[in-house]
């Protein structure tokens, strides 16, 4: 994406944020910092948004974000649920031209959104070259990029900062995606006088300077993409709208200079006309939706677009490839001049794809030869005399290496997310049997991954693979069977199946196993062969399993009792990150279990865990702020964190968060009075839950009494006066 920048209040190069390593910084802005990091279990870069609003909140010692003052704590957490609702939002739309949400989690008293990452560049650059884009440039640009906007409209969602920095061109083949919504960041500025409200200005609309949401639609989101076309066709920055609006205010002309006079000659007069409606200073004159305005902009596209011709030898060429395969496995033949032609026609398909896809000569000359080798050796494959048996156990080798090689291309699609082509590509591989193939493809039924949710499938594919002795789908095949998942419940199979993965060193299988026989499902319980198995899962750095051994030693449960050991494997499994063991280690040590008591270790392991969204560990660390144990007493931390465990159903926490109240009263003299509690009202007033009678009085007007229910989240109540 961008160059790498420095940045004071940024996760260092090398941090390990869950299952990610923090590489670079793409982008920040007033609103957080986005990272190139790297999936070290898909083994896969990807991009990683945090919210640190940097007018509200800065990075602690510890890795964490704090508020910067008391006053700034309830528009931090406030702005921290927008940006998560902006992130389940995100999560939903599976659009080729909108940028790809895998998950968010919340750590370090922040939250993070975890994207696909794409290599490109932002249309900055391409405007700072100086190119000047074509029609029909454009028309092949345009209606990806529409129809993304619009399924994020359907939504009932709006983007909110649409500029050339935020449409971004994949290199592979230029097309679109739209990218930084900023939705949440409008929301925190337009509630916080401490963050300034989203506007950029040429592209924002006069209604983004009102700071009034209710002004806002899909016309807001087609004015910028509007000014971003008036940018490309005109090559200078758009007047900004106020100063658009101040002078049709002072009956002055509009400053902007038409779009069908910026393009005349050089765009057809449809576009530059759909262009000057888009930027209409009024929201009621511009088009209201996207289809509305598509109709005016793509009426000059009657052309097939160079965009979707982009791809198309790649995707025949794995087409070819798959149908040879398959017919090499029927006829069982694969005589020494097919192999050299098909592994000269994969190694050559192989390194077409790595490169970049570009339209070029020397790439369609390359498709050219690649198909024409694939060709050739369809050709070849006629019956040939029967092979000797040396020679048929080299030919399937060979093959199943290149079946492999072919596999490895499918599941690299899978892990970026391009389910698609994984399909395209793993399926009729998984068909010739290719057990990683199988297993693959199972996953994508269990999840509906590209294809349509469909368990009974799962559990056909994880089979398929698990006779052929494949760990992965031996394991998920327990699963299944465990679960009732496909299959009819039964854990005497799950029992078997996790054996057979657990005997291939599988740690899953090995803990899952050591689960069965601790508790007696499917088999005799059994502690002494419990602890075997997760020991053996232990040893192999897997954390689940390292935690459960930590259980058993601390229960004395197939074992003699040791505090000690308990902790050590508890340590381990806290250390890599799984939020069960810290919180237990910070129990442990609140409560002096086995070791002295040390308020700061408990402290240290209690956040770590509690940004894990552990609510017990939520609701201790809400008490040693609350109590001063290992930390300053600080009430405002204490109900952040009782409010956090409170939303995730914890009872104790539900008795002690607190949650603001405020009344804006008209007139803004108003006195405002809560009957039932003892404490003098004061803007933003932390409550418990409850009902609160609270009366409004003026001078000269009719005073107001009403009731007021707090539930789970703050009050905010307009009351206005009558003479």
């Amino acid at each position: 994406m961008s160059t790498p920048t420095n940045h004071r209040n940024a996760l260092p190069t090398g941090y390990q944020l869950q299952e990610y390593q923090i590489q670079s910084i793409l982008g920040h802005g007033g609103f957080g910092i986005t990272y190139l990091a790297h999936d070290t279990k898909l083994d896969a870069p990807v991009a990683i948004k945090e919210y640190l609003p940097n007018e509200i909140a800065v990075r602690d010692n510890d890795h964490t974000v704090q508020p910067k003052s008391s006053q700034d704590a309830n528009d931090f957490a406030w702005g921290l649920d927008r940006f998560l609702l902006e992130a389940r939002t995100l999560a939903q739309f599976k659009h080729p031209n909108i940028v790809r949400v895998w998950r968010f989690f919340e750590a370090h008293n922040t939250a993070y959104i975890v994207m696909e990452y794409e290599q490109g560049h932002s249309f900055v650059k391409v405007l700072r070259e100086g190119k000047i884009a074509t029609e029909a440039e454009l028309m092949a640009l345009l209606p990806p990029l529409l129809d993304g906007l619009e399924t994020v409209h359907k939504a009932g969602y709006l983007h909110r900062d649409i500029k050339p920095g935020n449409i971004y061109l994949r290199d592979k083949d230029q097309s679109p995606v739209l990218i930084d919504f900023g939705a949440a960041r409008y929301d925190v500025g337009s509630r916080s006088r401490n963050v300034t409200t989203i506007v950029t200005p040429g592209y924002s609309p006069f209604e983004q300077y009102q700071g009034k949401g209710s002004h806002q639609g899909a016309w807001t989101d087609i004015y910028a993409l509007g000014a971003v076309l008036y940018r490309i066709i005109g090559g200078t920055m758009l007047v900004d709208a106020t100063e658009r609006i101040n002078a049709l205010v002072d009956n002055k002309p509009d400053p902007l200079k038409p779009a069908v006079k910026v393009g005349r000659g050089r765009y057809s007069q449809s576009l530059l006309e759909a262009i000057d409606w888009a930027l209409k200073p009024k929201n009621k004159d511009r088009p209201q939706t996207v289809a509305q305005w598509s109709t005016k902009l793509l009426q000059s596209s009657d052309n097939p677009t160079w965009l979707a011709q982009i791809g198309r030898p790649i995707s025949k060429l794995a087409h070819g490839f798959v149908s040879l395969m398959a017919l090499i496995v029927k006829k069982l033949i694969l005589a020494s001049v097919l192999l050299a032609i098909i592994v000269g026609a994969f190694t050559l398909y192989q390194n077409f794809k790595a490169e970049k896809s570009e339209k070029s000569e020397k790439a369609q000359e390359t498709a050219r030869i690649a198909e024409e080798a694939l060709l050739a050796a369809q050709q070849q494959a006629a019956p040939q005399a029967p092979l000797t048996e040396e020679a048929r156990r080299q030919a399937e080798t060979q093959q199943g290496s290149a079946l492999a090689a072919l596999a490895a291309t499918g599941i690299a699609a899978y892990k970026r997310g391009d389910y698609a082509t994984a399909l395209e590509q793993l399926k009729p591989l998984a068909q010739l049997g290719n057990a990683e193939a199988q297993v693959y493809l199972g996953e994508m039924y269990y999840y509906g991954y590209g294809i349509a949710q469909n368990d009974n499938q799962a559990v056909y594919w994880y089979r398929k693979a698990a006779e052929q002795g494949h760990a992965n789908g031996q394991y998920n095949l327990g699963w299944m069977y465990r679960k009732g998942r496909g299959v009819a419940q039964n854990d005497s199979q799950a029992v078997y199946w996790y054996r057979k993965a657990a005997e291939q060193g599988h740690t899953d299988g090995q803990t899952n196993l050591g689960f069965m026989y601790e508790n007696g499902k499917g088999v005799r319980q059994d502690d002494s062969q419990a602890i075997y198995w997760y020991r053996k899962a232990a040893k192999q750095g897997y954390a689940v399993g390292q935690n459960n051994l930590g259980d058993m030693y601390s229960d004395g449960k197939g074992v003699e009792q040791n505090h000690g050991r308990a902790i050590f494997w508890y340590r381990k499994a806290a250390e890599q990150g799984l939020a069960q063991a810290q919180y237990t280690l910070a129990a442990i040590y609140a409560a002096a279990q086995g070791v002295p008591k040390d308020y700061q270790e408990a402290l240290k392991w209690c956040r770590k865990a509690a940004n894990q969204q552990v609510a017990a560990a939520q609701y201790l660390l809400g008490i040693m702020y609350e109590k001063g144990l290992g930390v300053s007493p600080d009430e405002l931390q204490a109900n952040l964190w009782y409010r956090k465990a409170a939303a995730q159903g914890h009872t104790e926490a539900k008795n002690k968060a607190k949650y603001a109240l405020t009344i804006n009263a008209t007139p803004s003299d108003s006195r405002i009075r809560i009957m039932n509690i003892s404490p003098t009202y004061q803007p933003g007033i932390a409550l418990k839950p409850g009902r609160y009678e609270v009366n409004v009085t003026r001078s000269g007007y009719q005073s107001k009494t009403m009731w007021i229910e707090i539930t789970n989240s703050d009050v905010t109540i307009e009351v206005t006066l009558n003479k």
